[in-house]
């Protein structure tokens, strides 16, 4: 009868040992509870054990997972997360991977759904402009960044969605804090420097945007976006050096073909009309279904006529027989234009009939 006694009481003392070793009474009843879905009484239990084992990273990350995560209190599952990997680097979790490689897969999971939900909103938005979608995506992307602050991609497209929002303030400071985190990368440089140009601030648009070219120089987008800055800030001449490095960079085709018509344009307004002639050649050259190239021609031609018809500009005397040249050349455009653009036609009617009465008026005074 002793011996079972003893027996009795070593067995007792064992299963007391192996509870005290392995987690306390407070945390394996908190983990029953999870089993069962009763997340109150969970959450009750892991803080117990908690305050039982204030070391316990295990704990501490069930409490991050089971209870913070599920109210979405990014912020406290965060910062418990983070004690657990300051308290003890070398944990384990209750399912026995290392804290380090959970806490970070959680974060990443949480990261993922409400990044993608966030995404899906913003799509929605641009599909029915629905400002009370926008919202719900900002909302998101906020929540987004509540559980990963470190998200440079995150704070991107939340600075857009900001701005088409409406709320430049906040636009301008998500795109601050992205390349706060990433100084030398180009996109957060570029992006900033879109949203600075689209609020207005044009100036620091161009120093962000320079930044971002001279960290990729061959990217087309950043390089066109720069001359535009350029030329809207009467620096016309870098902005033509701008638009020829684009266009040595770009390799779709039809852009190209938009870049050189933009180089035409310009060049027309610096007076330079032989490189704005060669530069709507190019553009029509590359994709001659492009009416504003075959129109850029015929300005640019219109005006040389009426610059030898009227001789009243240096370098141009007046010269009828020139004038009639280059109205009949705007001519040739035009009626390509009106064989090609139905829509416009009544408008290429007129310039037409315009076109046609100044060159009858140079043909008469050669006589």
């Amino acid at each position: 009868m002793f011996n079972n006694n003893k027996n009795l009481f070593g067995l007792v003392l064992s299963l007391l040992i192996i509870v005290g070793c392995g987690s306390t009474v407070e945390y394996s009843t908190a983990k029953v509870a999870i089993q069962d879905k009763d997340w109150e009484k969970a959450e009750e239990y892991l803080f117990k054990a908690l305050e039982l084992e204030p070391d316990n990273a295990a704990v501490m990350v069930d409490i991050g997972y089971y209870v913070y995560a599920k109210k979405r209190e990014w912020t406290k599952m965060n910062e418990i997360f983070d004690r657990a990997l300051s308290s003890n680097p070398a944990a384990k979790a209750q399912n026995g991977r290392p804290i380090n490689e959970v806490t970070k897969n959680y974060r990443n999971m949480f990261w993922t759904e409400s990044y993608n939900n966030a995404v899906r909103r913003y799509n929605d938005f641009k599909e029915s402009n629905d400002k009370v979608i926008l919202d719900e995506a900002i909302t998101l992307f906020n929540e987004s960044i509540e559980i990963d602050p470190q998200s440079n991609e995150t704070y991107l497209i939340l600075a857009n969605s900001y701005y088409e929002s409406g709320d430049n303030e906040m636009a301008i400071k998500s795109a601050e804090k992205a390349l706060s985190a990433s100084p030398n990368a180009f996109q957060p440089n570029y992006s900033l420097g879109q949203i600075l140009a689209l609020t207005g601030e044009k100036e620091s648009a161009i120093s962000y945007i320079e930044k971002a070219v001279e960290i990729d120089p061959t990217n087309s987008d950043a390089i066109r976006q720069l001359a535009m800055l350029y030329y809207e800030d009467d620096q016309k001449e870098k902005s033509i050096d701008t638009f020829k490095s684009a266009i040595d960079n770009e390799q779709d085709k039809f852009r190209k073909a938009d870049l050189y018509y933009n180089l035409g344009v310009l060049n027309m307004q610096l007076n330079n009309y032989n490189d704005a002639d060669i530069a709507f050649e190019e553009a029509y050259y590359l994709n001659e279904e492009d009416f504003e190239a075959l129109l850029g021609m015929a300005t640019l031609y219109e005006q040389l006529g009426d610059k030898y018809f009227n001789g009243t500009e240096e370098n141009f005397e007046k010269d009828y027989f020139q004038a009639e040249r280059w109205y009949k050349k705007a001519r040739s455009k035009l009626r390509s234009l009106n064989e090609i653009d139905i829509d416009n036609q009544p408008k290429y009617a007129k310039a037409i009939k315009l076109i046609d009465y100044k060159m009858n008026i140079s043909v008469e005074n050669q006589k």
